[in-house]
């Protein structure tokens, strides 16, 4: 589990290395393909189709690659509290306007409770009662 997460934080910070690496190793597997189709008595243009189809597309396997090396959790979460900023400076009146909003409402939601005795006592017992 430790070597696990040293290899995906190493794989994060190495990431245009590893996608080079990837991309080089990917041509390879590619071109192989195609001349052993070639081989096999197929056209040049064939060939190479047919090995793309083989290999499952130049693009799945890459995303299917990056998704197993690195944080994806957490490069997610940058990555929406960045469009989220960037979202808030595009448009401000409205994030000022949301941002009083929520503030008014929980102001108003502590005042309002806070002010209730937490429990009464009921009239001739012990037991309390608690407001729901």
């Amino acid at each position: 589990m430790i070597r696990e997460f040293i290899r995906r934080l190493s794989a994060s910070r190495r990431g245009r290395q590893l996608g080079c690496e990837l991309d080089e190793e990917l041509r390879f597997h590619v071109e192989k393909q195609t001349e052993a189709n070639i081989a096999a008595g197929m056209a040049p243009e064939e060939a190479r189709r047919q090995a793309l189809v083989a290999l499952g597309g130049i693009d799945k396997t890459r995303e299917e690659y990056r998704d197993a090396l690195r944080f994806r959790l957490l490069e997610d979460l940058i990555r929406d509290l960045r469009y989220g900023l960037r979202q808030l400076r595009r448009s401000p009146g409205f994030s000022l306007t949301a941002v009083a909003c929520l503030a008014l409402g929980v102001g108003a939601s502590t005042a309002i409770y806070g002010s209730y005795p937490k429990s009464v006592r009921a009239e001739g017992g012990p037991e309390v009662l608690f407001l729901q």
